[in-house]
């Protein structure tokens, strides 16, 4: 499964604005502002807290790592990053912006060559262009009786893969 920061940010913000407390109330109807940053960093701490007293408690023994653990480690990471894209957007942080960026400053700082690249935004109708722009030079080469590609077609052939791995496109080569 792949989710980018952008598309849980939109999901994490529509449904801010629909969540209920336990009484059914509204917790936030005018989104992350409704609550102030010191709120949202203490949800974001229970939630690690709850994370953290849970290790503590396998760590000393009190049970042995199930299937049942690993799902529950997971669902309150799943909470953890809820809370903090929810902190991030109150602060009005990139998550996806951030976490490049700091990535790339630590590994440049301890010499490692692993990079994250940022993507340009993708978009549909430069793609169709693109496919139509082969379609056409395929139907000219069939059309001249040529048994492979001209280097025309083969250059707008490279250039579609070129941009669905160099943009945020939905599919891959």
């Amino acid at each position: 499964m792949s989710l980018t920061f952008d598309e849980f940010r939109k999901a994490n913000l529509a449904r801010c604005i629909r969540f209920r407390d336990g009484q059914g109330r509204l917790c936030h109807p005018n989104g992350v502002l409704d609550w102030p940053v010191a709120n949202w960093f203490m949800a974001l701490l229970g939630e690690l807290g709850e994370l953290a007293n849970y290790m503590k408690k396998y760590d000393r023994g009190d049970f042995l790592w199930t299937h049942e653990s690993q799902l529950y480690v997971e669902r309150e990471l799943g909470d953890v990053q809820t809370y903090l894209d929810l902190l991030a957007a109150r602060l009005d942080v990139n998550l996806g912006r951030a976490t490049l960026h700091k990535f790339n400053e630590v590994s440049d700082r301890v010499g490692a060559d692993v990079k994250l690249v940022e993507r340009a935004p993708f978009d549909m109708q430069e793609l169709e262009d693109l496919l139509k722009w082969y379609a056409d030079g395929a139907y000219n080469d069939q059309k001249q009786g040529l048994t492979s590609e001209s280097e025309e077609t083969t250059q707008s052939r490279e250039r579609i893969k070129r941009y669905v791995l160099d943009h945020d496109a939905p599919i891959r080569p």
